[in-house]
């Protein structure tokens, strides 16, 4: 997918996400678990994957994992994959070194409960 790569990965909230990891992980951030909650069509997930972590998508809705399926045929990175559930569940699909949940808590009628959930022994960052 090279042609599509503008359409994300020069975005500046992504920019500042992938910033963040390399600050978190400047010397080793290949192979690091991530999670990324409510992931719509997996686009930040790729982006992480091709950092080199091993990427999680978690996405609730059907049409969006749809998408997120086509997404990781056309992308061939085996280190990416995704997941038909709720955000609710991440840690059934743990440990994370990293827990991505961006533009999702202000969907949440418990949001300081989804977070302390989600932050598990082990897990280095919730961003």
């Amino acid at each position: 997918m090279p042609d599509l790569d503008h359409l994300l990965a020069d975005l500046p909230w992504c920019k500042s996400a992938k910033r963040a990891l390399r600050l978190i992980y400047p010397d080793h951030i290949r192979g690091k678990r991530i999670a990324d909650l409510g992931c719509l069509e997996g686009g930040y997930a790729l982006e992480f994957a091709r950092m080199g972590m091993d990427a999680l998508g978690i996405e609730v809705r059907q049409s969006n994992y749809d998408n997120c399926l086509i997404v990781k045929e056309r992308a061939g990175l085996p280190n990416l994959n995704f997941v038909k559930d709720d955000a609710w569940k991440v840690a059934e699909h743990g440990p994370f070194d990293v827990i991505y949940c961006c533009g999702i808590l202000y969907h949440l009628d418990r949001p300081r409960e989804f977070v302390n959930l989600s932050v598990r022994p082990g897990t280095d960052r919730l961003i």
